[in-house]
């Protein structure tokens, strides 16, 4: 718990100098809280920060956290604390000695500088030091517990920002292990709504399906009434739309169920993926095999059939209109 905590006060320090970095000078924390489970940090800036420019803002923490730079403490006077160049906001009260904590670039962290040449030297924060080639990216007053390395934190992860009083912004976020437990979480969410959608689509399908059917329940006779007859008897050929295969069977035996001396023809989905149906009236079975009538006009179409005398299922994978092959129905009879 408490390695927890120090990650997440040291990412505030260079959250808050990748602000004044990213924003201006004019941000000052606030106020803060850190914990093992993350971190809000307040501070002073008069409107909310753009998405883009927020994930910028979290790379650059990131950043700094993957050059593993040095994180060092030092007890010294006030005085001195303050010749540094380090940061000390919203009024706090110090004693004669303070804590200073500073975060330095690679340069200082694989010790090419002499650690005196820091001393009694300003360096602003997030700044370049004229008298040598190193830089610290956070310097400030601070009582608190930290890491020892900037690389130690793992990872940072902005999870909010908003106001919290006129003139103050909050960014509240996690560190670490913690991150990786968030988009565990995220990809949870995201996969138990996905399947959640997936199972709306479905019953919507169904639905559509249900409707779809009661509407050509509803047509039959208009369907019916579409007849062409030849050679004394009736050709009922119908293009059925997208529907399903039990679905075009009931309509199939509905038509045949309010007609007498009638082939049934029906044809349903698109061009490349067609289903048939072939179906007869009672009167016509002992005259007429549905399975060879169906065949002789798959065949036409790149197509086939198979099923019983006075009922036949198929498919053609002709990329002919619907009107096209129903005409030809038509025809054949």
């Amino acid at each position: 718990q408490r390695e927890n905590t120090k990650k997440n006060h040291t990412a505030t320090h260079i959250l808050q100098a990748v602000l004044r970095q990213e924003l201006g000078k004019h941000i000052e924390q606030s106020g803060s809280l850190v914990s093992a489970d993350g971190f809000r940090f307040d501070f002073t800036h008069p409107k909310a920060i753009e998405k883009e420019l927020l994930q910028n803002i979290e790379l650059k923490v990131n950043q700094i956290i993957q050059k593993n730079y040095l994180v060092e403490t030092k007890e010294m006077t006030i005085d001195e604390a303050k010749n540094t160049g380090a940061l000390a906001f919203f009024g706090d009260k110090y004693g004669e000695k303070v804590r200073v904590i500073s975060i330095y670039n690679q340069c200082h962290s694989e010790h090419l500088c002499e650690e005196s040449n820091f001393k009694n030297k300003k360096i602003s924060p997030y700044g370049r030091n004229d008298n040598n080639n190193c830089s610290n990216i956070s310097s400030e007053f601070c009582g608190g517990t930290h890491v020892n390395m900037t690389g130690e934190i793992g990872a940072f992860k902005i999870l909010a920002e908003q106001s919290v009083a006129s003139g103050i912004r909050r960014i509240e976020g996690i560190t670490g292990i913690k991150v990786l437990e968030n988009i565990w979480e995220q990809e949870k969410t995201f996969k138990n709504n996905l399947e959640d959608l997936k199972n709306k689509n479905k019953d919507l399908e169904k639905e559509i399906s249900k409707l779809k059917n009661k509407l050509l329940s509803l047509n039959i006779d208009d369907i019916i009434a579409t007849k062409v007859e030849k050679n004394g008897k009736n050709i009922i050929a119908y293009f059925a739309g997208n529907i399903e295969s039990n679905a075009m069977r009931d309509l199939a035996d509905n038509i045949k169920a309010k007609s007498k001396n009638s082939v049934v023809f029906l044809l349903a989905g698109e061009q490349g993926n067609y289903k048939t149906i072939c179906t007869l009236t009672k009167d016509l079975t002992d005259k007429f095999n549905a399975k060879d009538l169906l065949n002789n006009i798959a065949k036409n179409f790149d197509g086939s059939g198979g099923g019983r005398p006075d009922l036949a299922q198929g498919g053609m994978k002709t990329d002919k209109s619907s009107s096209e092959i129903l005409e030809f129905v038509k025809k054949c009879f």
